[in-house]
Parts: C-alpha cells; structure tokens; sequence
C-alpha cells in the first residue's frame, strides 16, 4: 500500500489522481464529514457522509484514523478509514491518503495490514501558501490556522520517503518516482 502523507496544499489529491492512473494501482477510499469540492466525487475522493453515518460508523468500531478539524466556514470535520479496508483486506498496489494523526494510528495497526510504504509529501512554504489561498475555499484565517497546526502535528512523522513537490508540472515524475520506491521497496527486481 502506497500512503500519502503532508501538510495542506503540498499536492497530495493531485499525486494520487496521478498515481491512479498507473493500471496496477487503485484507491482505498477515506470518510468525510466535510463538504464536497466541485472538483471531486463522492466514492472517488471520499466517502461524503452525514455526522450521523460518520458517529455510527466510529461508534461501531467500523473506522480507524478518525480525527476531527474544526473549520472557521464549517464547524467540526470528520475525517476516518474504514477498518474493513486496511484490516484483512488486500492492500498490495493500493494508494491511500492520511493525515499526520491517521499516519499515526496506521503505525499501531500496520503489522495487521500488507507492506506499506508511507510517503511524506512537502513543499516550499510560499509555493503551499499559494495553493492553499488560490483554492479559495478557506478564509485567510483558517489558511492560517491550517497551516500552523500542521506544523505541529507533521513535527514527528514517521516516513520512509520524503517527496519534495515544487511544481505542479512535475506530478508526473513525482507520480512514478513515488511508484518505483514502493515497487523497490516492496521487493520487486527490474530483469
């Protein structure tokens, strides 16, 4: 299993989508509580779900990684895995995104699950204020707040490689390069 990992706005949806293009991979689908995007859909960037269905799903011990964010222009925002996903599941040649905190309870869990290879995607401060302000969806002040909680909760990520994502021109590369080190990684010999 390929996991994403970053701070906000370091390009983490865009290498996946990337990602997912290569045949052999396929996505392993997180939960939201949040709002859905124009430019996503629901069961392909997330599993878009009530509060109710979300505190169900938790309180039936059907979700891992759960983590709340409390957003300036929505309140409170779920975020979760589903255990039957990563738990007894076939992982192999699957792309997964996680938070610092989701990354976090992978690790307690991981010996349960396939290989995985964790990917820590960063990039430079003003390249990942721009994104972030140029999404338009957040208030300057919850950018900032975004920003500086990521700080802290990125501080003492475990990862085995780190993908440093400059240029959106570049996903491509970043794309194949993340898919060779989980391939090398993983075992898998170029003849």
């Amino acid at each position: 299993m390929i996991i994403l990992t970053g701070k906000t706005a370091t390009g983490k949806d865009t290498i996946k989508r990337e990602l997912l293009k290569i045949p052999a991979l396929s996505p392993i689908v997180t939960y939201t509580t949040r709002k859905k995007r124009n430019n996503e859909k629901d069961g392909v960037d997330y599993h878009f779900v009530s509060i109710d269905k979300y505190m169900s799903m938790r309180d039936n011990g059907e979700l891992i990684a759960c983590n709340c964010f409390t957003k300036s222009n929505e309140g409170d925002v779920w975020y979760g895995v589903a255990k039957k996903d990563l738990i007894n599941a076939d992982t192999d040649n699957k792309v997964i995104i996680l938070d610092a905190h989701g990354v976090k309870d992978f690790q307690k869990i991981k010996d349960e699950v396939g290989f995985s290879d964790i990917f820590l995607i960063d990039t430079v401060p003003e390249e990942q204020w721009e994104r972030l302000i140029s999404r338009g969806n957040d208030t300057v002040e919850e950018c900032q707040r975004r920003v500086l909680a990521d700080n802290t909760d990125f501080a003492d990520i475990q990862y085995n490689h780190l993908i440093v994502n400059r240029n959106v021109s570049d996903i491509k590369q970043i794309a194949y390069t993340i898919y060779t080190y989980y391939l090398i990684d993983k075992g898998f010999t170029m003849r």
